[in-house]
């Protein structure tokens, strides 16, 4: 307690017991940063061995005659470069210590500030100790998946005599997939077009083989379409889904690019102001 029995930032700054808090909050965040650096290096190399397996079962099965030839594994080491070290996902992930302890710096002060109880003010400070954890997370999923997609284009670009190109395939699960996904669903890009899912994307992409057809036989509108007024409405929220039964926007409009420092161009979901704004 304070000599004038109130606290200000400035006084519980210069506690002791503020100072450990911070210093064990960073000493955690430390101990899963380096985690996630291992698990993310472990999940990539994964992800390339299943690439590896999984399309060669999906152009067999779409044609059992086609040349397809597995990429050697050397050849998907590049793919480590997202994880090196110095490279922008390195130094993102390993910002988490500073990021978390801003963080719960901000949620203590930001109690004192408003006079919380005891209570709240621990409420807030592990809702501010999880923000680092969530964005772990959300980085190791990403860097998997985009290395999976990748390994997948590779593959492509590596067998001209067999593969045409790619289909966007996405999950299609009502309450975890975007607008944009719905609205690519199905559609054809060349071999060397990078997929560019959004962070947390659960998309992948199919083998297009030469001389057959297209393997996914229904768009992503046409799936929307099908499904009844109450997946509609999840899916796309009350203000879009309004618009989109007025006519004033579509399927094809809810794809947006924004740039990330990692992976470059990524594709979101448009906004509601977006789409009235276009």
């Amino acid at each position: 307690m304070v000599e004038s029995g109130e606290y200000t930032t400035g006084s519980v700054k210069r506690t002791k017991r503020y100072r450990d808090l911070l210093a064990g909050a960073v000493a955690a965040i430390l101990g899963y940063q380096a985690l996630v650096l291992t698990s993310a290096r472990d999940l990539q190399s994964d992800a390339l061995d299943r690439s590896a397996r999984d399309l060669w079962k999906l152009v067999i099965i779409q044609d059992p005659t086609a040349d397809f030839r597995r990429v050697q594994r050397g050849a998907l080491d590049i793919m480590s470069d997202y994880l090196a070290q110095g490279s922008p996902l390195w130094e993102r992930i390993n910002g988490l210590s500073g990021y978390g302890a801003d963080k719960i710096t901000e949620a203590i002060l930001d109690s004192i500030k408003g006079g919380f109880n005891a209570t709240k003010t621990a409420q807030a400070i592990r809702k501010a100790f999880s923000l680092p954890l969530s964005d772990s997370l959300r980085m190791t999923r990403t860097v998997t998946a985009w290395s999976y997609r990748e390994a997948n284009r590779l593959s492509y670009m590596a067998n001209p005599q067999a593969v045409e190109g790619w289909i966007w395939y996405s999950a299609l699960e009502p309450g975890r997939t975007c607008m944009s996904c719905v609205n690519l669903h199905g559609t054809f890009h060349p071999a060397d077009e990078v997929q560019e899912d959004h962070h947390n994307g659960l998309c992948t992409s199919i083998p297009k083989v030469i001389g057959v057809d297209n393997p996914v036989t229904e768009t992503g509108e046409e799936w929307f379409g099908s499904q009844g007024e109450q997946v509609q409405r999840q899916m796309m929220g009350k203000g879009k889904y309004a618009q989109w039964l007025e006519g004033n926007v579509s399927i094809g409009d809810m794809t947006r690019p924004y740039q990330d420092e990692v992976y470059g161009e990524m594709l979101r979901e448009a906004t509601l102001k977006e789409l009235i704004d276009a």
